[in-house]
């Protein structure tokens, strides 16, 4: 019978997340990833890792980046219809 363990070193982590351990790493020191430290090692809890799965892996700012992305096109597309209403723009389809 297969021993389950509650916890994980640094390298066990990155490699079920598919990430460096630097990662893991900087995921502990940002407070993403909780973990305990040991002397100079870090032991995570299995569950953390998988919470840390769902809430963070695949995402990297996308949300947020395409959130700005959409606001930014917006603004341009209602600055445009303002000056083409105010006929700050000249139509080109009046050749």
């Amino acid at each position: 019978m297969a021993i389950r363990r509650k916890w994980m070193t640094v390298a066990e982590a990155a490699w079920s997340l598919g990430i460096s351990a630097n990662t893991v790493r900087s995921a502990i020191y940002h407070d993403r990833l909780l973990a305990d430290k040991i002397g100079a090692h870090y032991t995570i809890m299995c569950h953390e890792v998988e919470r840390y799965r769902r809430e963070h892996l695949g995402k990297h700012g996308w949300d947020e980046r395409k959130a700005k992305q959409q606001e930014k096109i917006h603004a341009r597309r209602v600055r445009a219809a303002d000056d083409k209403a105010h006929g700050w723009v000249k139509d080109d389809t009046s050749n």
